[in-house]
């Protein structure tokens, strides 16, 4: 455990000082269970110091440490135990607020976490138990663009376990639940037999922001809580890329059997032709938010090609090449880090493309970083070039000149062969 000695005229640290092991030790735990004592000691010019004592939590003290010109003990005393918090969160409307990052705004801003104010997760009905300090607390959670929606009533923990029963935020969300089929595997008549398990789906708002992203389970089977009154695109990663399924228009209400078919048809639509003769150096299209564009490529030459991609705000992007069947090909990704150029390019080089056949290519922005998941990136433009390798040109092989012939005397006679003389045969043998 820590004491931190911070400064309130620059808020900075100034000394920090660890505690030993002397009278049984100490621990400042995220959790129930009483503190023990400990000992720190610490050299500080004079002046008046923020005290806070670092565990699992952090907790600044009541009162400030002021440090005269002369040692001093000072005891600094944390609350002795951590209380049990449970209940049940729920959107306004009354869904549960499952899977979900409940935290806890403390009046007196005594205590933080490594990430901020005490936070717990809920499971799959909505309930939560957390360990909380005595105090006042307001509950929040965090919606789709990252801001605090409050639930409707204050917490008070005195010295005992506390349970609130069920809170609701003030926002609303309504569930949409279905299966995912794959319609291009099999023929139409058995299509819906071909269902699409244990992948993430994404569902974006007419902005391009990700507000939801459900996972099918073994059975292809979704549900997502969504705000109402909203059409969303919904995309999933399959087989290597991001796709598309299709849209999904959301009342105030919730809804059941949404049920969703991947389609080559669906996946394909928009496609913007890239120029292939003669071959383009450069082509534009402009990305919303986070969604994906798509350009549709026929080579008037069969050869190696290169594909490269960049997006307007430079933070990276996915490309992928597929077939006229949308049969991944290739692909490559890039994300944006500190040592990033001042273009970043994602690139599919090598490529063997046949003249005349139907290519996909789609680009998908990484989006930008951030504890958010679903932040998007800014809409921009992507730009896709193809360049076509020259065909190397064979080397002919050396010519050698030929040995002149020899003309034949005719003065000169050559001799006869030899002629070889047979041996006698001999009588054979006769046996009687």
């Amino acid at each position: 455990m820590c004491v931190d000695f911070i400064s309130p005229k620059e808020g900075e640290e100034v000394d920090s000082a660890y505690t030993s092991r002397r009278y049984n030790g100490a621990s400042l735990q995220h959790g129930n269970g009483y503190a023990t004592v400990a000992y720190y000691e610490a050299e500080l010019p004079a002046d008046t110091y923020i005290v806070k004592v670092e565990g699992d939590v952090t907790y600044e003290a009541t009162s400030k440490l002021k440090v005269a010109k002369a040692d001093k003990i000072a005891n600094v005393t944390v609350p002795e135990r951590f209380y049990t918090v449970s209940g049940t969160a729920a959107y306004s409307n009354g869904n549960k607020l499952k899977n979900d990052v409940i935290e806890f705004e403390w009046k007196n801003h005594q205590y933080e976490t490594y990430s901020g104010d005490f936070g717990v997760d809920t499971n799959e009905t909505g309930n939560f138990s957390v360990a909380l300090p005595e105090g006042t607390y307001t509950a929040y959670v965090k919606d789709e663009k990252g801001n605090r929606k409050y639930f409707s009533k204050n917490i008070n923990v005195t010295n005992k376990d506390v349970s609130v029963g069920t809170i609701k935020a003030t926002l609303a969300r309504y569930s949409v639940e279905g299966l995912v089929f794959n319609g291009t595997s099999i023929d139409a008549q058995t299509q819906f037999a071909d269902k699409i398990a244990d992948t993430q789906l994404y569902f974006y708002n007419d902005k391009g922001l990700c507000v939801a992203q459900p996972k099918t389970d073994s059975e292809g089977y979704y549900k997502v809580f969504v705000p109402g009154d909203a059409t969303y695109t919904v995309k999933m990663r399959y087989a290597n890329a991001v796709r598309t399924l299709g849209t999904v228009a959301v009342a105030k209400a919730n809804q059941k059997d949404i049920n969703l078919t991947y389609a080559v048809a669906t996946d394909i639509a928009g496609a913007t032709a890239y120029t292939a003769n003669p071959l383009a150096p450069e082509a534009v299209l402009n990305s919303v938010g986070g969604s994906d564009v798509i350009w549709s490529f026929t080579p008037a030459e069969t050869g190696i090609y290169n594909l490269a991609a960049s997006t307007a705000v430079n933070n990276g992007a996915e490309l992928a090449l597929f077939d006229a069947n949308m049969q991944y090909i290739a692909g490559s990704t890039t994300a944006k880090d500190d040592d990033s150029p001042a273009v970043l390019t994602t690139k599919i080089s090598k490529v063997v493309l046949e003249a005349n056949k139907v290519y996909y290519i789609k680009v998908q922005p990484t989006g930008v970083k951030g504890s958010n998941p679903y932040t998007p990136q800014a809409q921009g433009e992507v730009k896709l070039a193809i360049t076509k390798e020259a065909v190397a040109t064979p080397t002919p092989a050396p010519t050698t000149t030929p040995e002149p012939t020899t003309t034949p005397d005719p003065d000169k006679t050559p001799a006869p062969a030899s002629t070889a003389t047979a041996e006698p045969t001999g009588t054979p043998d006769v046996i009687g």
